[in-house]
């Protein structure tokens, strides 16, 4: 079964009704739910959820058990790997955050990244 981490970005995606992207996200959430994909996120996604406003907040973070997303923890080797990452110049220093979701992917054995630009 692909494993799949979640990043920030994509729940925000996923209330945005209005958006050409919107309709691919939900069918992404609906394989989810099928089991048709196992879907992880982290700590550090929670953490930055929270950082909404109401009631998106809520709204973002009931996607999470609506859909029985794995909730990984962050640990130092996250943080570690992702200052690697910076300092071979695999990502830019600006980039440090998207550094730690790329780091619990790989750490997790993640068969892929799902986010949104």
């Amino acid at each position: 079964m692909l494993k799949i981490y979640l990043e920030t970005t994509i729940f925000n995606r996923f209330l945005e009704d209005n958006r050409e992207y919107n309709t691919r996200t939900k069918m992404l959430f609906e394989k989810i739910l099928k089991m048709e994909i196992e879907a992880f996120s982290s700590t550090y996604v929670i953490e930055e959820l929270d950082k909404a406003s109401e009631p998106k907040r809520s709204l973002m973070l009931n996607l999470i058990s609506q859909y029985k997303i794995s909730v990984l923890e962050i640990d130092k080797r996250a943080y570690d790997l992702s200052e690697l990452y910076i300092e071979m110049g695999i990502i830019p220093k600006k980039f440090r955050v998207d550094g730690i979701h790329i780091a619990m992917a790989a750490l997790y054995d993640m068969d892929c990244i799902v986010l949104s630009a």
